[in-house]
């Protein structure tokens, strides 16, 4: 360190101070060039520049879970939330059951006791005067209201047995009645559906239909069984159709495109398959009649396994026209 001026030394101007220094350093550089001794510091190293939040990396994203995409996993859920609603449905079913069961002990042990519960005693001077008591005494008077009581009381049960005689036919007539209706219902149910779809009796049994009830409808978001079900109950025939057709739309394969011919010449057409022979004879292929009346005693069991066999040997060559 440069010792300090004397008081009395004269000061230079600071330009010309800063430009001896600067003469002076170009001096002590070819001085140290030509001793090649280094005379400066190295630079410092430029300090780390922090990064800004916008450029902090991300978070890396947790990897998906495989099981979202695949159809087993959510088939196996939804089988198991199907049958604990199942199981929770016939829970509540068997609860309501032994509920009713309850009630319907409890009402008879009520009337049980009824019956059992002594009679109160009369009021004698309900039926007799002051006077007739005097003279006949309470003790008998109520010995023969008791008797009167007990008499009306028969003839009030006689009467009774009578009118639930004579309303017991009425009661079975119009309960059989309903019963009918309700067969009828049923009956013309079925015959609408024949008529809409004459083989919904075989596609009923087949397993494709069994499988694609248990699926999940895309519109309603509702299980196809369950739609089925709140159709039948309703009889509503060309809703049930309606889901035979789609099913059937589901299992039918897209058409093949058309093949060009090579070349650009025109391929001979194939000569249509010759029609087998129709009619009502019992042979060749069956008519839109036989049809629709095999489809309707199939579905109340009326066909015999030998009929059912050839049938469907005529439903074969139907298919082939």
């Amino acid at each position: 360190m440069p010792a300090s001026q004397a008081p009395t030394e004269t000061r230079l101007p600071r330009a010309v101070m800063r430009i001896a220094a600067d003469v002076q350093a170009r001096i002590d550089a070819k001085n140290a060039a030509r001793t090649g001794t280094e005379t400066q510091d190295p630079p410092p190293a430029p300090a780390p520049v922090a990064a800004s939040p916008a450029e902090t990396p991300p978070a890396p994203t947790p990897p998906a879970d495989p099981r979202e995409s695949d159809p087993v996993y959510w088939k196996q859920r939804f089988n198991v939330t199907e049958g604990m609603l199942r199981k929770e449905r016939a829970d509540r079913v068997a609860a309501a059951a032994a509920m009713n069961q309850q009630i319907a002990d409890l009402q008879e042990a009520n009337r049980a006791l009824q019956a059992s519960k002594p009679a109160e005693p009369i009021d004698v001077a309900a039926f007799f005067t002051p006077a007739d008591i005097e003279k006949y005494g309470e003790e008998q008077c109520q010995v023969m209201a008791n008797a009167a009581q007990a008499a009306a009381a028969k003839s009030v049960t006689a009467l009774r047995a009578e009118f639930d005689a004579r309303l017991k036919p009425i009661a079975d007539a119009r309960k059989q009645e309903q019963t009918d209706a309700a067969a009828r219902a049923v009956q013309d149910f079925v015959d609408k559906l024949v008529e809409l779809v004459p083989n919904y009796a075989v596609i009923d049994k087949s397993q494709p239909w069994l499988d694609w009830l248990t699926q999940l409808d895309e519109p309603t978001q509702l299980i196809r069984q369950d739609i089925l079900d709140n159709h039948v109950a309703r009889r509503n025939a060309p809703a049930v159709a309606r889901m035979f057709k789609d099913f059937e739309k589901s299992q039918t394969p897209p058409p093949a495109p058309p093949m060009t011919p090579h070349g650009g010449a025109a391929s001979t057409p194939t000569p249509p398959a010759p029609t087998p022979p129709a009619g009502g004879d019992g042979q060749g292929a069956p008519t839109d009649a036989e049809v629709k009346d095999y489809y309707k005693r199939a579905a109340i069991g009326r066909v015999k396994d030998d009929e059912r066999v050839k049938f469907e040997a005529r439903m074969k060559l139907r298919g082939a026209r």
